[in-house]
């Protein structure tokens, strides 16, 4: 299956997955075939990952949302937004529709202290949707397109990581 990545920095590749049976895959990585050797090691996200006679241990986590992965492989962590063909294919159909859906992600790690939406309320662009406390101030965080909140992936209270998933919303429909 063909997914697309991107990080916040800019980083995009089209990652074609292909699965030649009990653990061993052909990855195609911007058109490049690596082999691959991948097996999960818990159930909690630890996978053992063999590619060109390497191996390494990664760890790939989401927090309530599939599509943000957090992945940590030697004491380095990365966050990607992953899609594959037909979440593209989805959004692309919305975008055309007359909006895009909008992940607001934590800007930095903290902590959440305030939320100021819910599932079902329209905003308007620039909206403050919640309060991060990092480094003992309180930072609003706001809606860069309005819309319907879909998704509140956090709560008062709850620590969050930097690129954390914390509110999603869709366009609204006129």
């Amino acid at each position: 299956m063909k997914y697309f990545v991107e990080d916040g920095s800019g980083f995009q590749a089209e990652v074609d997955l292909q699965d030649l049976g009990k653990g061993k895959y052909t990855v195609l990585l911007n058109g490049r075939a690596v082999a691959a050797d991948i097996s999960a090691v818990d159930l909690q996200g630890q996978y053992a990952i063999g590619i060109d006679e390497q191996s390494f241990a990664a760890s790939i986590e989401h927090e309530g949302n599939p599509t943000d992965l957090h992945v940590g492989i030697a004491g380095n962590r990365w966050h990607f937004q992953v899609l594959d063909e037909r979440e593209l294919a989805a959004s692309e159909i919305s975008a055309a529709a007359g909006g895009n859906a909008e992940t607001v992600k934590s800007p930095m790690p903290g902590l959440v202290v305030d939320i100021h939406v819910a599932v079902g309320d329209e905003l308007e662009p620039g909206a403050p949707l919640l309060i991060l406390e990092a480094m003992k101030m309180q930072n609003e965080v706001v809606s860069e397109q309005g819309g319907r909140v879909c998704e509140v992936n956090v709560e008062v209270g709850q620590a969050v990581e930097n690129g954390a998933s914390m509110v999603r919303l869709e366009p609204i429909e006129e």
